[in-house]
């Protein structure tokens, strides 16, 4: 079915309308059918649609702030997916980081490892023998 409006606005505003919330239950309430997720909706049920309808100006505010909305919930869902695909590698340089004695600073004289590593040495050495 298509439907022709007089401005783009109005075009924009009653399809922004028609996937809210509320027409979609409209929609799911009025259709017929057992066709699994393709139910049919007639040309009747399309008509009957109450679709409310502010001044010009209200009409292209609404559009304006829905748009801006999606937009933000795009760009959110950008970042969030790039974050999502970056967190491996950072856990991995933060772990590198760690082992390698760079993520905190480290004491000249301490020398931690070698102490505790040599004691054990020693002692293989001692079974070996």
């Amino acid at each position: 079915m298509r439907v022709r409006f007089s401005s783009p606005e109005l075009t924009r505003y009653v399809w922004r309308f028609i996937n809210s919330p509320a027409a979609r239950a409209y929609f799911r309430s009025k259709a017929t059918g057992t066709a699994g997720n393709m139910p049919k909706i007639n040309g009747a049920t399309v008509r009957a649609l109450i679709i409310p309808l502010p001044t010009r100006a209200e009409m292209i505010e609404i559009t304006r702030r829905i748009d801006a909305a999606f937009n933000w919930l795009d760009r959110v869902t950008a970042e969030h997916a790039n974050a999502s695909r970056l967190l491996p590698k950072l856990d991995q340089a933060i772990l590198a980081k760690a082992f390698g004695g760079e993520l905190v600073p480290q004491e000249p004289d301490d020398n931690f490892a070698e102490f505790n590593t040599t004691p054990a040495a020693e002692a293989r050495a001692a079974v070996v023998a």
